[in-house]
Parts: structure tokens; C-alpha cells; sequence
């Protein structure tokens, strides 16, 4: 009746119990490795899934892709925190969190999906202090997000037949479709963090520790609901949304990369440059081809795990350093060479450096807006390149210039920290050297 298949019923209940028992033994033992228990095997069974597959005629479950990326970043991120940061708290909610969202991905009933879609920004609200602007920011847009939600997909009600998330195109009223798919864009869109709907997200990375609302930003429900379902409502019946989209999206990768340029805070410059990649990735969707679609998922992971790598050194820096601001050069090159150097490789992923993910994930996308829609194509290719000065100038803020002799900056990495940090790296150029590893299985969703 909800739409879960018997295999990915098994994954999220075996799951769930894991996450349960690991909770309760970390709260009991204070040891990383039960709360990294659960993402490890989200990581595992929904990998084994996606590898697993062959394709078909028809599209796979596209739930299998995005736990695979939520769970693979929050992995990370968890990995990455300082054992005393933020205290337990901070674990327990980014890890309920993921849980909630990865059961969004494979329910098909729609007023269960709405549901999930609003309990899973719950959690993610006790990371700001109680009464403060940037937490009324943060549920006014999710709330609003959550109204436009729930009335689109009451104007997509069908008088008889199947309704679920996966066949919205069969609606039998088509009179009020055009605005149900506006809300639902509205929805999407805010969720994504979309200009002008991004303030939410400025509000939410002032939080610490900052690392793990990357993973909510990653795997969250508006981009999935996008690719799932608006899509195909769009193709269907309502191409001429086609240019609105468009224009929507590269004016929101243009706005946030101008925008990175005058931030003084370091984080605040960065994500604005990942708002911006992100936002690039909705006119790889609209082209409607095979190409940009495989694209868009490969860069979607491709953005995932590089951001994720950008903002755990901004977080291990800033843990011990304090707040960066880009008013002087700190000079920390000299005392920390690896995550110097992990930096600067993480910002050329994030900007498709060769062989890299990026690279192949940028590459499909720009080829297939190009050849459908030349101008667009240009925007993207500008919006890129001021990405990746905004990422240079960044990272030459933090690590060029002289720092004074008499201060001990060096950063000690744990066991946990260097993992991570070397699976990020794997993974990035890894994929980026042998493409074809992940991108058969992505072709297998579009």
C-alpha cells in the first residue's frame, strides 16, 4: 500500500533496528563506532543494490541512489567530528535525521510522503538555540515548503485509479495541473535551497558543528521529489514550464557564485559556491535527455562527497582555529600540508577538475544543455569558472601568505578523520579515472 518492495522493506527495517541498537550502545559506550554502524550498512545494502541490478526497460527505483548518497555523506560526516563536538545531542538528531529521509526515498503514498517530508526537517531545528531568527527562518521556509507540498499534491488527486508519487502523471483531473506542478516546483525548490529560497540554508550552517547539515542538504527530499515525480509531470503534459525552469536555475547559479565573491566568512563563501553547482544541476534535468539526466545523478553524487570534503576542513579548522574570515591571508599551509592539500583537491573536484567525478558529471550535463540550449550552456559555463576563482581565492585566503612563528597551528588528524579523508579521495578520482563503474548503474534510473 506504501509502495516499499520486499527487498527495500528488508533494507530499511534492518536498518532501522541497527540504528536503534546503535544509538543505544553509543549513548551507553561513547564509542564512533556504534553510531557509524547504521550509515556503514546503509552504504552497503543500498550499494550492493545499486551494483546489484540489471537494467531494464523500465526505471529502477531511484530510492536506491539516494540512500546510497545520503548515507555515504553522512558516513563521512560523522567520521570527520571531533569526538567532543556538540556533544551527543548533535549525533542522535543528524542521525534520526538520515533515518527519516532515507525511509522517504521508497514510500510511494503520497500523503505518507508529505509526512516525512516535514518530520524529517524536525530534528534537523534543535541544532539552533531556542527563540533565535535563524531557527524562525528555518521552519518558516520548511513550512511553507511543506503547505505548497500538501495543496499540490491535493490538486493532483485522481477521482479512481492508482495514486502514488511514482505515477502522478495519471491524474484524472487535468484542469488545476499547471498550478499543482507549481507548487510542487515551489516545494522542490525550497527545499533545494533555490534562490530567493536560501536563506533557510544560511540560517542552518550557522550551526555547529556545520558538517552535518551537509548531509541534510545532500540528501534532501526536494531534488528527489524533482527528478521523481516533476519531471515526469512536466514531460508529460507541460513543456512550456520548460523555459521558466531553465532561466530559474542558471539565475540561480549565476546570483549565488556573484554572491561568493563578497562574503567575508570563509564557510559562507563555500556555500555559496555549492548552492550554485547545485542549482546548475536543475537545467541538466530539464533538457529531458538521457545524457543530462545520467549527468545530473552522477554529478549529484560528485557534489555530495567534494562539499562534504570542503566543509569537514573548514570544520577541523575552524574547531581549532576559530571562526575564518578572508580580511588577511592565515598562512596555515605551512603547519597543515595534508589538509592544505586535501583542500585544494576537494575545490578542484568541486569544479570538475580531470579525472575527476566532476569532470565526467559536468561533461554530460554541458553537452547536453549546449546542444539544446546554447545561451543556458554559456551561463553554465561562466557560473562554473566563477566558482571555481571564488574556491581559488578561498583557498588562498586560508593557506597562502605567512603565519606568525610564536602560534601552533598544526592539526592533529585521528584514526577516524584520516579514513575519511582518504575515502573521499578514492572515491572522487577513483570514479573520475573509470567512470564507466558508476555511470552504467546511473543510466539504469533515467
Amino acid at each position: 500500500m506504501l509502495g516499499f518492495e520486499a527487498d527495500n522493506l528488508f533494507l530499511l527495517g534492518f536498518w532501522s533496528l541497527l540504528t536503534i541498537v546503535g544509538l543505544a550502545l553509543y549513548l551507553a559506550f561513547q564509542v564512533r563506532a556504534f553510531i557509524l554502524a547504521p550509515p556503514v550498512i546503509a552504504v552497503l545494502g543500498s550499494g550492493w543494490m545499486l551494483w546489484g541490478q540489471e537494467a531494464h526497460d523500465g526505471p529502477l527505483n531511484l530510492g536506491v541512489f539516494f540512500l546510497f548518497t545520503l548515507a555515504l555523506s553522512h558516513m563521512l560526516s560523522l567520521m570527520m567530528l571531533n569526538a567532543h563536538a556538540g556533544g551527543v545531542r548533535i549525533k542522535l538528531v543528524s542521525v534520526l535525521s538520515m533515518l527519516i529521509t532515507g525511509w522517504a526515498y521508497f514510500i510511494d503514498a503520497p500523503w505518507g510522503f508529505a509526512s516525512l517530508w516535514l518530520i524529517s526537517t524536525i530534528p534537523q531545528a534543535f541544532f539552533f538555540d531556542s527563540k533565535n531568527k535563524p531557527q524562525k527562518v528555518f521552519i518558516l521556509h520548511h513550512g511553507i515548503s511543506f503547505l505548497a507540498l500538501v495543496v499540490g499534491l491535493y490538486l493532483l488527486m485522481p477521482a479512481q485509479g492508482p495514486w502514488g508519487i511514482s505515477n502522478l502523471v495519471l491524474v484524472a483531473d487535468r484542469e488545476h495541473t499547471a498550478l499543482a506542478v507549481g507548487l510542487l516546483v515551489m516545494a522542490a525548490f525550497i527545499r533545494q535551497g533555490i534562490f530567493p529560497f536560501h536563506l533557510w540554508f544560511k540560517a542552518s550552517y550557522k550551526t555547529k558543528p556545520f558538517p552535518l547539515n551537509i548531509g541534510f542538504y545532500v540528501g534532501n527530499l526536494g531534488f528527489f521529489l524533482f527528478v521523481k515525480s516533476i519531471m515526469p509531470l512536466i514531460e508529460a503534459d507541460l513543456m512550456h514550464f520548460t523555459p521558466f525552469i531553465l532561466s530559474w536555475g542558471i539565475v540561480s547559479g549565476l546570483y549565488f557564485a556573484n554572491m561568493s565573491f563578497v562574503q567575508r566568512r570563509v564557510r559562507s563563501s563555500v556555500f555559496y559556491v555549492m548552492l550554485s553547482q547545485f542549482s546548475m544541476l536543475i537545467c541538466g534535468l530539464e533538457v529531458g535527455s538521457v545524457t543530462g539526466k545520467a549527468g545530473v545523478l552522477f554529478q549529484f553524487l560528485s557534489y555530495g562527497l567534494s562539499f562534504g570534503g570542503l566543509t569537514a576542513c573548514l570544520y577541523l579548522l575552524e574547531w581549532n582555529l576559530g571562526e575564518l574570515k578572508m580580511r588577511r591571508f592565515h598562512g596555515l599551509q605551512e603547519s597543515n600540508p595534508f589538509v592544505g592539500l586535501c583542500f585544494l583537491l576537494f575545490c578542484l573536484a568541486a569544479v570538475a577538475l580531470p579525472f575527476t567525478m566532476g569532470f565526467v558529471g559536468e561533461d554530460l550535463i554541458f553537452h547536453a544543455v549546449i546542444e539544446k540550449y546554447p545561451l543556458v550552456g554559456l551561463g553554465l559555463i561562466l557560473a562554473a569558472a566563477l566558482n571555481g576563482l571564488s574556491l581559488f581565492r578561498v583557498y588562498s585566503f586560508l593557506f597562502r601568505g605567512t603565519r606568525d612563528k610564536i602560534l601552533d597551528d598544526r592539526i592533529t588528524l585521528a584514526f577516524w578523520q584520516k579514513a575519511a579523508f582518504a575515502m573521499l579521495l578514492i572515491l572522487l578520482f577513483g570514479f573520475g579515472i573509470y567512470p564507466k563503474l558508476l555511470l552504467d548503474h546511473v543510466l539504469s534510473f533515467v
